[in-house]
């Protein structure tokens, strides 16, 4: 019968025995095993010998009373029951006693001669025939005894067992159906007590999702499956549903016939959920290591790959099936790569924490790329390191641009310096005897340089055609594609010091055309047209007619000059003028080897030459007398504005280098147009925008920016002027601002 547990047992002290070592009298004190009473249970000493005394007592006074009956009955008889009784009772030494009284008492009451301790032979060997007959029953019951203290123990731990583990031990006959289970498998299963053991209150009690599949591994064990291994929901019937564990071994008969299922069952809940979050946990981090935007990797301490994740495998270029287990050497063809990857992770292990690294890796497909990652060791629970982790950001792109933006900083600088060159060498090569006509000239040779360099900021310096630059420098000097002014040639990229040498000498022969030539009249002509010679010379004629008579100069001017400097110099080719009666004719050819940009490039569609004509209405318009707001951070540029305005008769507001001032300024006394530079020292212009448009101030924007109308927003763009700033365009944009003043409005 089970043993129920009461207590938790004491661990055993040093130098004590456990439990299981000591003798079946000593493991009768084994403490958290509430032991029932019972016949065979152990008493104390006194208890055990008075019992033993008294009990011997009573039979010698039994057996005194019957000789009152009859003399015949043998004396020893009822002693063997008295003898067997004590030791059961107490054990050895209480059986022992019982003997020595039981044979005192009988050689004085029964053997002869009668009253006397001397034996007659016969009687002698009845005494010792009784005395050996009980010590062997001494030592069965004994033996029984002790049996029974080790069947109680091994039941008591069987059941201690049991409730710690939760577990219920079943037997099913498979011969006559017949089911016994304990009473822990009660307690497990939740079934009442009360229920007798059956395979149909457990079958209708497993889950419906799995009742199948239980019923199917029964039927496999009866016939004869030697193992059922199962688990399945089971339905406690106080309403919980748990995972129930089954595990049972076949028994057969002689003939190998399936006899016996003897099994038992735990609830594996616990382990079950255990696992659950297990997986759960483990799919969200595979999942989480997956979609990391790194390649992320494990090693072990030899530096063999554990697991990488998909961007790992690509850059590597092997699958996770073909990396894992190996080294970098295994894998990489750059063996001094794989080398320099496996020193920095030796480096990560033995300095025992996280590092920033930026290591290189050739790519499956030849190109060269760059990492940025982070490796940290991971250590087991003794603190020896047992590999490391890292996740590594591509970036080779990043690593390209700042390259690109290195570049990019000494070619602004290289570019500034030359056109800072150039244009210092306008100023002094220009030779005329009028300030006015000094100021014009360089003005527009500047110009015409800031054309070209729109040109190829608005095509990314890649290049400007050649179609787009010569609309661009003639159209100040007329309607290109009209009946005066033509163009034609084919679809040809320069490179960007070919566009600013090219765009010089353009520039200079339409200030030529419109002061002495065919442009200066309005019955004049002028064509251009350029084709491409061979497969390497770009050939360009200029050719004017039904101007004024032209004839050669007394001496070359500064116009011819900067052409032929700009041709042959810098562009390797060669100039001809012909000084024919009808008009001048020009000839420029250059080798394209060197002067073309590669590509198609793209022509600027604001760039095209079409510029828009003054509106009718806004040449009525009166600049004069009118307050002008000028917001400008460089201070040149700003003094160059405030006296352009100011020869047309405006009143200046500032110049107001900060939103702040322009704002101060606009409060203080509204204005009535107002000149804006997009960027204020690295501060948008926006705000100050805002504040005119809702006191329905027109203004006009002077800036650098190749395209400006991405820095602006839509709702505040107006009318763009690139620097530097040509006054007559200023003049008529500020025209045509102040002709489509939009009336008052909020601000947006």
């Amino acid at each position: 019968m089970p043993f129920r547990h009461t207590a938790a047992a004491p661990s055993p002290t040093e130098g004590e025995p456990s439990p299981d070592s000591l003798s079946p009298e000593a493991s009768l004190g084994y403490r958290g095993l509430a032991e029932p009473a019972g016949f065979l249970s152990h008493r104390t000493t006194w208890t055990s010998y008075g019992l033993a005394v008294a009990l011997t007592g009573a039979v010698v006074v039994l057996r005194r009373w019957l000789d009152s009956y009859s003399e015949g009955i043998v004396p020893f008889a009822v002693f063997f029951p008295a003898v067997l009784v004590c030791t059961l009772f107490g054990g050895v030494g209480p059986g022992v006693l019982s003997l020595a009284l039981a044979a005192a008492a009988a050689t004085f009451f029964w053997l002869e001669p009668i009253g006397s301790l001397t034996l007659t032979g016969p009687s002698f060997v009845s005494l010792l025939l009784f005395v050996l007959s009980n010590a062997v029953n001494i030592y069965v019951a004994d033996r029984l005894r002790k049996a029974h203290d080790r069947l109680r123990q091994s039941e008591a731990r069987l059941s201690l067992s049991q409730d710690v583990g939760r577990i219920g031990i079943w037997d099913l006959d498979l011969r006559t159906g017949a089911l016994w289970w304990s009473r822990s498998f009660h307690e497990v299963t939740g079934i009442a007590v009360t229920e007798p053991p059956s395979i149909e209150g457990v079958m209708r009690r497993i889950h419906p999702a799995d009742h199948a599949r239980a019923v199917q591994a029964l039927d496999d064990a009866r016939r004869g499956n030697d193992r059922l291994d199962i688990e399945f929901r089971f339905n406690r019937d106080d309403g919980a549903t748990i995972w129930l564990a089954g595990r049972a071994e076949l028994f057969r008969d002689a003939q190998g016939r399936p006899t016996r299922l003897l099994g038992i069952n735990f609830d594996a809940t616990p382990i079950r959920t255990a696992e659950s979050e297990r997986d759960r946990a483990n799919a969200l981090l595979r999942t989480f290591f997956e979609s990391l935007p790194g390649a992320a990797f494990a090693k072990d301490v030899e530096g063999r790959y554990l697991l990488g994740n998909p961007i790992f495998a690509a850059a590597v270029g092997h699958t996770e099936e073909s990396f894992a287990g190996r080294t970098d050497l295994e894998l990489l063809a750059d063996k001094e790569q794989a080398r320099a990857l496996m020193a920095n992770d030796r480096a990560v292990m033995e300095g025992g924490k996280a590092r920033q690294l930026e290591e290189g890796l050739l790519l499956p497909n030849g190109e060269m790329s760059y990492w940025l990652g982070v490796k940290a060791p991971f250590f087991d629970a003794d603190g020896q390191p047992q590999g490391i982790m890292g996740i590594s950001l591509d970036v080779t792109d990043r690593r390209k641009a700042e390259e690109r933006l290195r570049f990019l900083a000494d070619e602004v600088d290289h570019r500034a310096k030359n056109l800072l060159g150039v244009v210092l060498s306008l100023v002094r090569l220009t030779k005329v005897d009028d300030v006015k006509a000094f100021k014009a000239a360089v003005s527009g040779r500047i110009e015409a340089l800031a054309r070209a360099h729109a040109l190829l900021a608005a095509n990314r310096w890649q290049g400007v055609h050649v179609d787009t630059l010569l609309r661009e420098e003639i159209a100040p000097f007329g309607r290109v594609g009209s009946e005066r002014i033509q163009l034609a040639g084919p679809s040809v990229l320069l490179e960007p010091n070919a566009a600013q040498a090219l765009a010089m000498a353009v520039h200079e022969l339409a200030i030529n055309a419109a002061m002495y030539g065919a442009l200066s009249v309005e019955s004049g002509c002028l064509s251009v047209a350029w084709e491409i010679e061979g497969s390497d010379a770009l050939v360009l004629e200029w050719r004017e007619t039904g101007g004024p008579e032209v004839a050669p100069p007394a001496a070359p001017g500064f116009g011819s000059t900067a052409i032929r400097g700009a041709i042959e110099h810098q562009l390797s080719g060669t100039f001809d003028l012909t000084w024919a009666p009808s008009g001048l004719t020009c000839r420029i050819a250059f080798p394209l080897a060197g002067n073309a940009a590669p590509g198609p490039g793209t022509a600027d569609p604001a760039s095209s030459g079409e510029r828009e004509a003054t509106r009718p209405a806004a040449a009525k318009v009166e600049l004069a007398g009118k307050r002008v707001l000028v917001v400008e951070d460089e201070a040149l540029i700003a003094l160059t504005l405030v006296d352009a305005l100011r020869e047309m008769g405006c009143e200046v507001a500032g110049p107001a280098s900060t939103v702040a001032a322009a704002l101060e300024l606009a409060r203080a006394d509204r204005p009535d147009l107002a000149v804006l530079d997009v960027n204020l020292a690295g501060t948008g212009s926006a705000p100050v925008a805002q504040a005119l448009r809702s006191e329905g101030v027109p203004y006009v924007y002077c800036t650098g920016y190749a395209e400006p109308a991405l820095q602006i927003a839509p709702e505040l763009r107006a009318a763009m002027l690139t620097k530097p700033i040509d006054p007559a365009a200023l003049e008529s944009a500020l025209r045509v601002a102040l002709a489509d003043a939009p009336e008052p409005c909020s601000a947006p």
